[in-house]
């Protein structure tokens, strides 16, 4: 008795773009797939399996609109393309040209043989993963246009080119959220179009700026724009380890912080924050400094601490330390700490 086999041979096939197996079982296995066959192939970028699986195979499967959304979140504009009825540096460059192409061929290929269509999250998410390209490519052919989610998500990720082609070709503007967020991954150049534009940010263009250490936008911010920050710029910052940043807030911004600083960077580990903060601050810290650098395997911390810090720690921090495995934590909080009861 010969053994059998699902659907899902020929999905997972198609998926991972093994065009012999697909069409092996497409000949000689009575199955099939279903309709995840083309949307996992398109999504991957397999023009091939999706031309295979559109044009010579036994069976005639279908697709969803997640095939051409996928395919444009991707890139692939050769295979969107093709869903809809037909309405060293230099080698580094050619290889991005030629993955472009056939990207667009993709997108192209579901446009014009396939009738599914797509959503608005196709244009979306070319937008958010910078192939403009697919957005331009599906402004000019497709009704189905994009939302907001478009604009953010290019902002968010630093896409100047799409920010502007969006603003161009669309009415999509960018909101405060939107600068926040390209403020956050420290895209100082879309930050500046999006000033010399009148656009707004709140203070979370700082705060979040400073919580990833992208001190030069911080400064920008400082120097340009009147939001300034809020008391998490400094905490966010200690909390990630961003000493030059902390430096900086600690000795150009008035909006201080709280314990949650010097408490956040000794449960990272942060020692040398930890020790700016001592040294330089008067917030201070709780019981909860030690307690979770013990519990994050943090010895160096939690002997600092004890040696200059008046704190301590409670039962937490051994409990914390032992439910992780930090024995030679284990092993100092037996010697040295006097427990504190919580």
């Amino acid at each position: 008795m010969g053994l059998g086999c699902s659907t899902d041979a020929v999905d997972g096939a198609a998926a991972a773009g093994h065009l012999d197996v697909v069409r092996w079982l497409s000949e000689f296995r009575a199955e099939g797939g279903t309709r995840a066959a083309m949307d996992y192939a398109a999504a991957a970028g397999h023009l091939h399996v999706v031309r295979y699986l559109h044009e010579g195979c036994q069976w005639k499967p279908e697709c969803t609109k997640n095939a051409m959304n996928w395919a444009a979140a991707g890139g692939h504009l050769d295979v969107a393309a093709t869903l809809t009825p037909r309405r060293r540096r230099r080698c580094r460059r050619r290889r991005r040209r030629r993955r472009r192409r056939r990207r667009c061929r993709q997108v192209r290929f579901l446009h014009e043989r396939r009738s599914e269509g797509c959503t608005r999250a196709a244009m979306d998410r070319a937008c958010l993963h910078g192939h403009l390209h697919v957005a331009a490519f599906l402004h000019a052919h497709r009704a189905e246009g994009c939302t907001h989610a478009a604009m953010l998500g290019a902002a968010a990720r630093g896409h100047t080119a799409v920010c502007q082609w969006l603003y161009a070709h669309t009415a999509l503007r960018c909101s405060p959220f939107g600068m926040d967020k390209a403020a956050q991954g420290g895209h100082l150049d879309l930050l500046k179009w999006l000033h010399a534009r009148g656009e707004a940010c709140t203070t979370n263009a700082m705060d979040y700026a400073a919580a990833f250490g992208e001190l030069a936008t911080v400064l920008w911010l400082h120097l340009h724009r009147t939001e300034g920050c809020t008391a998490s710029a400094l905490e966010w910052a200690a909390i990630n380890g961003h000493l030059a940043t902390v430096r900086w807030l600690h000795a150009n911004r008035t909006e201080g912080c709280t314990r949650r600083a010097m408490n956040g960077a000794a449960g990272n580990g942060h020692l040398e924050v930890v020790k700016f903060l001592h040294f330089n601050r008067r917030e201070g810290a709780s019981r909860t400094a030690m307690d979770e650098a013990a519990r994050n395997g943090h010895l160096e911390v939690v002997r600092w601490l004890r040696e200059n810090r008046a704190e301590g720690c409670s039962e937490r921090a051994m409990q914390g330390a032992a439910q992780n495995g930090h024995v030679d934590v284990l092993a100092y909080l037996q010697v040295h700490v006097r427990f504190k009861p919580s």
